[in-house]
């Protein structure tokens, strides 16, 4: 949907992200629902915890790295044009 010159801080960009697996406190926040499609939707499902408190996502410009799970909830972390 976008071209990649027009994503704002591409380096900042979530473009994949691991989930929850399962309902085990070792990967996934308290208090939020396990992911049930596979699909990781911006600011409704959370990232996993299971790498020491942080979910390993790739990025817009092709980097990867472990963020913290508040990191997937804010909209200007994967909004293209944000």
């Amino acid at each position: 949907l976008f071209k990649e010159s027009r994503i704002n801080n591409p380096a900042g960009k979530i473009m994949l992200a691991e989930e929850p697996a399962s309902e085990s406190t070792k990967d996934q926040p308290a208090g939020e629902g396990i992911i049930q499609d596979g699909r990781w939707m911006p600011e409704i499902d959370p990232l996993t915890i299971r790498h020491s408190g942080k979910a390993n996502v790739t990025f817009a410009d092709g980097h990867s790295g472990a963020v913290k799970p508040e990191f997937g909830k804010n909209p200007a972390n994967s909004r293209p044009d944000l």
